[in-house]
């Protein structure tokens, strides 16, 4: 069974953000190998595809003013397995925020954590599900 990823650059104040030079490269990387979904994906398709994906597959969804409104619907589905973060040093103060309320509570385990050339924060988070 696949899984699949969220991507997203956001400001230490929970908005998104543009993606500097050096997070472009990162998505990148994941991008040569991940099945991309947007905005206009299918979502009752979607657990069909992981389940039928090999253990390797990521299907991937990027943090951004168009796919945010899917992404929350993912989030409230419980169908988002890891979260990858990159946290820019910056106060945006804008009010374009990734998360919209309400969600529903879940638990993630904090897998990885490494700082970035340029200041930012990259954190990957998996799901977990106590019950498994």
């Amino acid at each position: 069974m696949g899984k699949v990823v969220l991507f997203a650059v956001l400001t230490l104040d929970g908005c998104l953000a543009d993606k500097p030079g050096e997070v472009r490269r990162e998505i990148e990387e994941i991008r040569e190998t991940a099945h991309p979904l947007s905005e206009n994906t299918p979502l009752t398709l979607l657990s069909g595809w992981v389940k039928e994906s090999p253990s390797h597959c990521v299907h991937l969804i990027e943090a951004a003013t168009e796919t945010a409104d899917t992404i929350n619907i993912l989030l409230r589905m419980r169908r988002i397995d890891e979260i990858i973060f990159c946290t820019l040093p910056v106060i945006s103060g804008k009010s374009n925020r990734l998360f919209r309320l309400p969600l529903p509570e879940s638990l993630w385990a904090l897998e990885e954590t490494k700082v970035r050339k340029g200041g930012y924060v990259r954190t990957v988070y998996r799901r977990h599900d106590p019950e498994n």
